[in-house]
């Protein structure tokens, strides 16, 4: 299946960081992903929001949104009995998208402070985001992450895919 679809606005909700909090030591980093479907299936958003925090101090708190228009005949092919059923390679695809423009926001927005040492370790977006049902939530994944980072779910916000 062949979805045409193409990055239409990107939204830098919410930033702040607080480098004069950052002490010696590594940061732990809570990624929590959203998708969202507009009423009327012309966009799918994707939310990508990053908290660092040194021990339970938060330090920096980016959250980014990217909106993708689907063509009509790609949602013709996304239809099933109940509803509409988006593949999981298409939520991995738009998640690289949000995490790549996080990485320039933060990078551009972090530039000559102490988070310039603080990267986003790389992410196995195949193993945070797998196969998947409607209404069905991501509630965990493995960590595979640089040594001094950690990646955990927000037990309050879990991936839920809808329509």
């Amino acid at each position: 299946m062949a979805i045409e679809f193409q990055l239409i606005k990107t939204e830098n909700k919410q930033f702040v960081c607080f480098p004069e909090k950052v002490t010696q030591g590594s940061l732990n980093i809570n990624t929590t992903f959203q998708f969202g479907v507009a009423n009327d299936r012309s966009n799918i958003k994707c939310d990508l929001l990053l908290k660092f925090n040194q021990g339970e101090e938060l330090v920096l708190l980016c959250e980014i949104i990217c909106y993708f228009s689907v063509k009509p005949e790609s949602w013709d092919e996304m239809k099933t009995d109940n509803g509409y059923s988006v593949p999981v390679f298409f939520l991995q695809h738009m998640a690289n998208v949000v995490v790549g423009l996080t990485r320039g926001v933060i990078f551009a927005k972090t530039e000559g402070t102490v988070f310039q040492s603080h990267v986003i370790p790389l992410m196995n977006l195949t193993e945070i985001i797998k196969n998947q049902t409607f209404e069905s939530q991501i509630t965990s994944y493995t960590d595979k992450v640089k040594t001094g980072y950690k990646l955990d779910k927000v037990e309050t916000i879990p991936l839920t895919i809808t329509t």
